[in-house]
């Protein structure tokens, strides 16, 4: 359990240098401190496994969950502590490269979800699909997104998400599908979302 607690704390420092204001560290601060208590739940739901990445995986995934629904707090009574992540509505698994069960796609378009993108999606690094569409998620995108470099399809249109698209976007060279109209978003786009290679593989050609 020790070990898997300082894993975790590992990442979630990584998280903790990739936001780029103070507020973004805050937030995360935040979200650590609201689970921090409810850790022996989140180690004894996976403890059959003894996988750290496993218990790394479940407080993504509840950061992710809970941010997404805009509660503060955590409900310990909730069923999804006990849940595997991977039995989740709208959440996929494949297995990765030491058999072990990974988060590839999350779908939660339509949840009527009023809350905002954790920056704890960061620690999902297998995940290539992620859609939050079609729900009333505010805020801005966090900077750990980005570093999800598997990801193929991003979709986060018809939310009330703002701010500005940061250039960062480029990291994400395995984008096939990038939505992310009807948002309040404002700026312009980088010029880092340009597909050189055209779009073979879906993204239409940005020039400048």
């Amino acid at each position: 359990f020790r070990s898997a607690i300082m894993l975790a704390c590992e990442k979630v420092t990584v998280l903790w240098s990739d936001s780029s204001s103070r507020w973004g560290w805050y937030a995360i601060f935040d979200g650590v401190l609201a689970l921090l208590p409810l850790g022996v739940f989140i180690y004894k739901a996976v403890a059959d496994y003894q996988d750290e990445e496993k218990v790394v995986q479940r407080f993504a995934m509840l950061a992710t969950e809970y941010g997404a629904i805009g509660m503060a707090q955590p409900d310990i009574a909730d069923r999804l502590f006990v849940v595997d992540e991977c039995d989740w509505d709208g959440v996929i698994c494949g297995n990765g490269e030491d058999g072990s069960a990974e988060v590839t796609k999350i779908r939660w378009d339509y949840r009527n979800l009023a809350g905002s993108v954790s920056s704890a999606i960061g620690l999902l690094s297998s995940i290539s699909s992620l859609d939050l569409s079609n729900n009333v998620l505010v805020g801005t995108i966090p900077e750990s997104l980005y570093r999800l470099t598997d990801l193929k399809e991003l979709r986060l249109y018809k939310n009330d998400l703002g701010g500005t698209l940061s250039s960062r976007i480029g990291d994400l060279d395995k984008l096939e599908r990038f939505h992310l109209s009807h948002n309040s978003f404002s700026g312009t786009l980088p010029p880092e979302l340009k597909s050189d290679g055209g779009s073979e593989n879906g993204i239409r050609p940005i020039r400048k």
